[in-house]
């Protein structure tokens, strides 16, 4: 079977924070583990009490008017009146335990007042409308009342008287020590205030250990914030290259399409040209082509085209070749006595020109390109 008291302290610990301060305070007689034990969690519990009453009082306060006469009428009134009691009620206690507390001959010796007093917050934090101060604080009032009493009467001077004791031998041992080592007698402080000091002195390093915690949190969350600043600049800065870079190529596709417009333009101003003389050589076929067919007459066309259409020496071509040369006679006859009318017989000609066989006209335009294909191949 496993023995209780072979257990570590932290877990005995732990077993008693399940009990009231009350109990806790009743266990101390079991033995001295147990009475160690038992202190050190009434001291925790007193110092407990007190925050947590500082917590409530400031938590309501914050929600009171500023003004005194507004106070009176708003539905917290009734908590701070029995949260200021409370505050008095632990202000007497501390000055009557507290420094036999630091000077560590004693402890929080009624932890049925601090079960009292967290009562009373619980019952304030859960109820809106609680009743008057003197119904709620009585239990506490007489409790703490009668704890302060028996401590003055019974307890204190057997303190006292230890406190004495055990301040003369630390001063006799420290004089002794100082006449052996030669050396004039200093002043000697008490033992009791000397543990106050020590006191004041663990509390100051442990408010500067938690702000020392508090700082090194911010540092931290802030070397975070800063590296993921710096991983998001790194991300933009990759963006930005790779913009720059586009833009860059973008520049140079720019350049390159500027060329080729001017080569384009070079060739159009190329082909303009081209086309030009291309045009004017055109103009020159064509008068060429219209001087060529003026200078032929329509009565050689007929002689040409009746040659090679009908046989040679027939009734029919004679008879042609006969009134074709009437026809000349007749023309120059009429060109000698008339010259008016020789101007209308060359317009009558021109049309009968222009009614010529197809066979004349195929000729023409096919020499005329002839000459032009000649002409774009130069």
């Amino acid at each position: 079977m496993l023995d209780l008291l072979s257990l570590p302290d932290i877990v005995l610990e732990k077993i008693l924070s399940y009990l009231t301060y009350d109990e806790i305070a009743r266990y101390r007689i079991i033995c001295r583990q147990f009475d160690t034990l038992c202190k050190q969690l009434l001291n925790k519990g007193f110092i407990l009490v007190e925050k947590h009453h500082g917590h409530c009082l400031k938590a309501v306060k914050s929600q009171l008017p500023r003004r005194e006469s507004e106070r009176r009428t708003h539905p917290l009134a009734r908590h701070c009146d029995i949260l200021t009691a409370i505050e008095t009620r632990l202000s007497i206690l501390a000055m009557t335990f507290t420094k036999y507390i630091d000077a560590g001959v004693c402890c929080f010796i009624p932890g049925k007042v601090i079960d009292e007093i967290f009562r009373v917050l619980r019952s304030l934090k859960d109820s809106e409308t609680p009743p008057r101060a003197h119904e709620v604080l009585q239990e506490l009032r007489d409790i703490s009342s009668m704890a302060m009493e028996h401590f003055d009467e019974k307890i204190v001077p057997f303190l006292k008287h230890s406190l004495s004791s055990s301040a003369a031998h630390s001063s006799y041992s420290m004089t002794g020590s100082c006449l052996m080592a030669g050396t004039p007698t200093p002043r000697i402080l008490g033992q009791e205030k000397l543990r106050l000091e020590f006191s004041k002195i663990h509390s100051r390093t442990k408010r500067n250990k938690a702000f020392v915690g508090c700082l090194k949190r911010t540092v931290d969350n802030l070397t975070l914030k800063l590296k993921r600043y710096g991983a998001q600049l790194t991300v933009q800065a990759a963006k930005i290259r790779q913009q720059e870079a586009k833009l860059a190529e973008q520049a140079t596709k720019l350049t390159d399409q500027d060329a080729h417009i001017g080569e384009l333009k070079r060739h159009l101003e190329e082909w303009d040209h081209k086309f030009g003389d291309l045009t004017a050589e055109l103009s020159r076929a064509r008068e060429e082509s219209g001087t060529i067919a003026e200078a032929g007459t329509s009565h050689d066309v007929e002689g040409r085209v009746a040659r090679k259409i009908l046989p040679v020496g027939t009734a029919e071509t004679e008879g042609r070749v006969g009134r074709r040369m009437v026809r000349n006679a007749t023309v120059v006859s009429v060109d000698v006595a008339d010259p008016g009318q020789g101007k209308d017989k060359d317009r009558n000609c021109k049309i009968k020109r222009k009614a010529e066989p197809e066979a004349c006209n195929i000729n023409v335009t096919k020499k005329m390109k002839v000459q032009s294909s000649n002409k774009m191949s130069e």
